[in-house]
């Protein structure tokens, strides 16, 4: 966690500019796979060919991780919302601003205000991002043990 002293705004030098990037790029990726795998699902069955559980396991993966993009997405587009943070800290009764505090994982970035701090991430981003990234992992995991057991 790092926290800055000024009035400076963190987020040029935090990941920010990399999920403005990132969230474009791996959704539509995150959602090509996902169509992808169910495409072939869809073929597979249509052919005959016997169906593996492993392929609706590994989609189920992928939404997952479409899904952990889009939360970190919003927590970041949330917290970039605020332009103003000289009025922020006293409009939540806070004080004045002094600083901010900010990490990346878990996803915080933190108004530090002379009478107390405000918090401009959502608090359901954090729980609902390693929620999302324990299912990615059991479905992935499911999914290579399924289709080891059907080779």
């Amino acid at each position: 966690m790092d926290t800055i002293l000024s009035n400076q705004d963190p987020c040029p030098t935090s990941l920010l500019h990399l999920s403005t990037v990132f969230t474009p790029l791996m959704c539509p990726l995150a959602m090509a796979v996902l169509v992808t795998l169910i495409v072939l699902k869809i073929r597979n069955r249509s052919k005959g060919v016997q169906q593996t559980r492993s392929l609706g396991f590994a989609a189920v993966a992928v939404a997952g991780l479409f899904g952990i993009v889009i939360v970190y997405g919003q927590g970041e587009f949330d917290a970039a919302l605020y332009q103003d943070v000289e009025m922020l800290c006293p409009a939540n009764g806070a004080g004045t601003h002094i600083g901010w505090e900010y990490s990346d994982l878990p996803l915080r970035r933190t108004l530090l205000c002379s009478e107390g701090n405000v918090e401009l991430v959502p608090a359901w981003v954090n729980p609902a991002l390693f929620a999302l990234f324990a299912a990615v992992l059991g479905f992935f995991a499911v999914s290579l043990v399924t289709w080891r057991r059907g080779r």
